[in-house]
C-alpha cells in the first residue's frame, strides 16, 4: 500500500473537520484511492526509495526524495494544500 499524509482533508466522520493531529497522520490507501487523488486532487506522489531504485522503477509522475533526505527543506518546494502520497 501507499501512505497518504492528509493535509486538511476529511477523515471518516462526514461533515467534521479533522484535528491537526488527524490531518497529519499517515493513512494507508489502495491503488484506486491513489488514482482518485492524482486525478481529482492533483496529489503529490513522493518516492522515498534510494535514487538508484527510483531510477530503476517508480510510479509515473512521482518525485524522488530519498528518505534520508526527507525533511522540511526538501518538502518546502511542494504545495502543502495538495494531498501528499509517500511510498
Amino acid at each position: 500500500g501507499c501512505a497518504l499524509a492528509h493535509r486538511g482533508g476529511r477523515t471518516g466522520a462526514v461533515g467534521l473537520e479533522p484535528t491537526i493531529e488527524e490531518a497529519l497522520m499517515p493513512t494507508e490507501i489502495d491503488r484506486a484511492e491513489l488514482q482518485r487523488l492524482v486525478d481529482e486532487e492533483n496529489a503529490h506522489i513522493i518516492d522515498v526509495l534510494p535514487e538508484s531504485e527510483y531510477t530503476e522503477s517508480h510510479i509515473p509522475g512521482a518525485i524522488s526524495i530519498p528518505l534520508r533526505r526527507l525533511n522540511a527543506e526538501t518538502m518546502s518546494g511542494l504545495r502543502h494544500d495538495k494531498p501528499m502520497v509517500v511510498y
